[in-house]
Order: C-alpha cells, then structure tokens, then sequence
C-alpha cells in the first residue's frame, strides 16, 4: 500500500482532522451513534467521515456500520465535499453524501461551525432476513442529527418565532415567551441561522451492491416475465445456494451469467463500439499480456524492458499465455482489414473483457455494472481503479510486485494524468 501512497493513489484525497476541538467533535459524533471514541489526537477522514486511521486502530475496516445493518456516516467540515468514499458498505454510497453536500451545502457550512452532523442511514428494516428482502429497499431513509440537539433547535426555535410573529396575541402568551427566551438562553440566537436539515431520501437504488450476504449485486429490471424483474449475482456462491427465489439468481462465477446479464440489456457485445474504438483492444491486449508478463516474472519492471525484450518474454512464456490473447490479436487484425465480425464467434473469456454496460443504462447505474464486469475480469487495472478503488485496493494485495509497480504507472498515465488535463 506504500507505494500507493507515494504514487497519490491512496489517501491523497482525504481530509485531514488535526484540530483538537475537530477531532472532540468526530469523537461525539461516534459516541452519539453507539460507537466507541478514538483515542487518536489527529486523523484523516473520507467523504463519509470514514477513517483509517480509526479502522486501524479498532481493527474493524467497516466501524461506521455499527452493527449488520446500521450504517451511519459522519460530517464534520465541509471540506468533506466531493471526496471519495473509501470504505463503502454500498455502490451508491458516494452518490448519496454528494447529493447530501449538493441539497444542505449552506447548513453543512453553518452547523460545523460549531457542532459535527451524524447521518443516520436507515434501510426500514432492523434486520435483512433473505437476500430477496434487498429487492424491498427503494429508498434509504436519511436522518440528520447532532449531538447538540442543534437541528432540533433551531427547527423549534424558528417554529416558536414564525407563531409569535404571525398571532396578534402572541405577546401575551407567556408560554410561548418562556418558550423563546430558553431557546435563546439556550442555543443563541438561531433566526438568520441555517441550521436545519430535515430528513430525505435518497431514492436511487434501482440497480446497486451491497456488502450484505457476502457481497450481492441487485438489479431490478422491468420486462414482461416475472423472472425479467429482479437479478442477484452473489459473490459467495455458499449465499447464492441458500435462495430458493423466482429471481435469476446468479454466482459470479456461473457460466451462464453473462449471457443472463446480456439478454437483460444490462451489458452488451458491441462490436460496432469497439471498431470504431480500436485503441481499447489494443488496451485489451495490453492488460492481458502484462498480467501474463508479471506473473511469470514477478521482479520484472516495465519500463526497464524494451519492445523487443517484451516480444521475447512473451515468445517464452507462450504456452502460458490465456487463449483469449490470440484470439483477441486475431481480432484486432481482422478490425484493421474491415473484416465483418459476428459477436457471437467470439469465445465466453473473451467475452469477458470486451463486454461493456449496455448503452441504454441512465449513466448513474453504469458504474454498478462496471464493478460487476470487473469482478467477472480484472485485467482492465486503470478501469478497475477508476470504478472501483475499494476493490482494487483489496486486489491489489493479492499482486506480483511487477503487477503492482506496473499498475500504478499505467494509472498515473492514463487515469490520474488525464484527469489533470481535462480540469486544466
């Protein structure tokens, strides 16, 4: 994880928390949502308030879960805007704190001030039963809540305000005057103030991943046949057994998952797109063979080989090497010449590299199918880490120190430094 780091592809975009009166703040927070504090006097945190810092020293990478199905998230400086979520319990999680940051920016700015805000996500069930019980959550239910009672002062006190000015008698009610006054006493004045964030809903969960059950991809689709209407890919194919459902229940590693996943238009074969984008076989081939390179030759460094040298390599790991790679070269060739090719002559591991999120997916559910394809394959490393860094991460452990050294300079140059171009 080291060399992540000094690459910036790890923790760069954290907040950093070093203010003691901060860090007291995120330490209520926990306490406010049954977890114990940190004795940590400096920490960073995510976009969630996640830290790992904090992970570390409890030894519980998902601390912010609070239990099964009790996830809450934390926010104590605006600052948390717009950063990534690095631990998410959910695919959606990042929409869900942008679109938080996006609705209350004003009384984000105003309440940490003084006070951290602790999310309370509720899914409306204490417990998930079965993985069809995912299929029931339409919404996730945010509740907002300071330690302090803040939010809740400041919605009464404006209550009490709005009375007292808009009833003829209000100056003789002297409850309601009482009423004020310890209100004032007791928070300041809270009138100009934007302090209150009501509860809301984040209803975009039509397709998404969760960690539950071992990890579980859901779709809900809309078609004639009952069987049309709902998909779960398991990553533990122990869970998938359990199900007895009507649902297409699928393992990640089922033969016959791409195809259900493609008859259901949520991925597709274009061949179309891919000719008139021939750089991505090239990528494609790229990735394959360098995966094949660094596996074999585990000390190896990329840069240090020459295109000769790297043509050697292969000539002598040959018999090694996947036969999707021929048959991906094959490909390529037959793209350049303008040869017609037909998506269903291509092999299923082939298949699982060139397949892509079907274009008619609204562009808030392509990542969640992205995630899903790069489970089923992983050589796309720059696409891994721009979809889904949570698994790259854990991937990356898993790796050659050639693949590991290999990934991080095909990112920082065509992820990381393109990124930087497009904001300049």
């Amino acid at each position: 994880m080291q060399k992540l780091i000094e690459a910036g592809l790890y923790g760069h975009e954290l907040v950093a928390i070093d203010d003691p009166k901060i860090v007291g703040r995120y330490n209520t927070c926990l306490e406010s949502a049954g977890i114990k504090p940190t004795a940590l006097l400096s920490l960073h945190i995510d976009g969630a308030g996640w830290s790992p810092e904090v992970a570390s020293e409890k030894g519980d990478t998902l601390y912010l879960m609070n239990g099964t199905h009790n996830q809450v998230a934390i926010v104590v400086t605006p600052n948390q805007r717009a950063r990534p979520v690095y631990s998410p319990i959910n695919s959606f999680d990042r929409a869900l704190m942008d679109d938080f940051f996006s609705k209350f920016s004003d009384e984000i700015a105003d309440l940490t001030t003084e006070t951290g805000i602790c999310l309370d996500l509720e899914k409306d069930f204490s417990r998930l039963e079965s993985p069809s019980d995912l299929f029931l959550i339409d919404a996730i239910t945010v509740r907002p809540f300071t330690a302090q009672k803040t939010i809740v002062a400041a919605q009464t006190q404006q209550t009490l305000v709005k009375k007292f000015m808009e009833e003829d008698t209000s100056w003789r009610d002297e409850e309601l005057l009482n009423q004020l006054i310890d209100s004032a006493k007791g928070f300041g004045d809270l009138r100009s103030r934007k302090l209150f964030i009501p509860t809301w809903q984040f209803v975009h969960l039509r397709h998404f991943y969760t960690l539950a059950f071992g990890g579980v991809f859901v779709f809900r689709l809309s078609g004639k046949r009952k069987k049309d209407l709902s998909i779960l890919v398991f990553e533990k194919k122990a869970e998938s057994l359990k199900l007895n459902s009507d649902d297409a229940v699928y393992h990640i590693e089922d033969k016959d998952l791409l195809e259900g996943l493609e008859k259901s238009r949520l991925i597709e074969l274009n061949m179309g797109w891919l000719k008139a984008h021939p750089a991505v076989l090239e990528e494609k081939r790229l990735f394959i063979s360098s995966q094949a390179i660094c596996t074999e030759y585990p000390d190896i460094r990329h840069e240090d080989i020459s295109s000769p040298q790297r043509k050697k390599l292969l000539a002598d790991i040959k018999a090694k090497l996947p036969p999707a790679l021929f048959e991906l070269e094959r490909l390529i060739k037959k793209t350049q010449r303008g040869t017609e090719i037909v998506a269903s002559d291509i092999s299923d591991d082939l298949k699982k590299t060139l397949m892509r999120p079907h274009a008619s997916l609204p562009a808030e559910y392509r990542g969640v199918v992205w995630q899903l394809l790069l489970r089923i394959d992983a050589n796309d490393v720059v696409r891994l880490y721009a979809e889904d860094k949570n698994f790259f991460y854990e991937q990356y452990g898993t790796w050659t120190e050639a693949r590991k050294h290999w990934a991080i300079s095909e990112i920082l140059e065509k992820y990381i430094k393109k990124q930087k171009t497009e904001r300049s």
